[in-house]
């Protein structure tokens, strides 16, 4: 073979060798990645940070954590709402698909995603943490309620203070006791009023809801805060929904 002939013939089988070699290399980084998030998106109990892993790892992070969240999978949506602040830095507009996971999040049945982003809606100050954690207060779980009054503390009376008073008619002590420490926070006074002397009880003659004798009349004398927010005060009927 002609020395012309043999460099033809060595190009012919080294430049497809070549060009094979750099299609390995440049899409090694893809293939993996796409295997590391089909594995993980079909584990059914990965540890969290496997899926966080996943996520900060993948080349194009808002998609992975979207992956992760669609995936309908409890450790896999928790470890979303988790890094969610890691993907979109606080300073960065989240983008429209992102916002509405965050707020569906904030009303997730997993009461651990619920808490992850309702800190987040915090910390972003989002203008639906008011009405996200208003929404908290009418879950049955006490632990829920609790968790709604606390991310009210950062809202303004003027909205907190008509959302928190219809749960002093509550029978569970804590949600009173709480709701009236929120209250005292906005209006900047203290009630002075012991939890035993607000908590409503149910009257076993009548099997109707009934308070303390003198316990309106400790809070009435305390409670001057629409002063402070604007608009009316409130008549001791109105304070609680009803007639006294």
């Amino acid at each position: 073979m002609t020395n012309p002939l043999r460099k033809r013939f060595r190009a012919a089988i080294l430049i497809p060798l070549i060009i094979g070699a750099l299609a390995v290399m440049f899409f090694r980084g893809t293939l993996r990645e796409s295997i590391t998030l089909s594995a993980t998106l079909a584990n059914d109990s990965p540890t969290p940070e496997i899926v966080a892993d996943m996520i900060e790892q993948s080349s194009n992070p808002q998609a992975a954590l979207l992956a992760a969240w669609n995936s309908g999978k409890i450790v896999h949506r928790q470890a979303a709402i988790r890094n969610l602040t890691r993907v979109v830095p606080i300073d960065h507009s989240l983008p429209p698909e992102l916002d509405a996971l965050l707020i569906s999040a904030a009303l997730d049945p997993d009461v651990n995603v619920r808490e992850s982003a309702l800190g987040v809606l915090r910390d972003r100050n989002h203008p639906a943490l008011a009405a996200l954690a208003a929404e908290q207060l009418h879950d049955v779980d006490q632990q829920v309620r609790l968790l709604g009054l606390h991310h009210l503390k950062s809202i303004a009376a003027s909205v907190g203070v008509p959302t928190v008073i219809p749960l002093l008619d509550e029978s569970d002590p804590l949600i009173v006791t709480t709701s009236l420490k929120l209250l005292e926070k906005w209006s900047g006074q203290k009630f002075g009023v012991k939890l035993s002397e607000t908590a409503a009880f149910e009257n076993e003659a009548t099997g109707l809801k009934e308070y303390p004798e003198g316990s309106l009349e400790l809070l009435f004398e305390h409670i001057d805060f629409f002063g402070d927010v604007g608009g009316d005060r409130l008549e001791g009927g109105q304070l609680f929904g009803g007639g006294v």
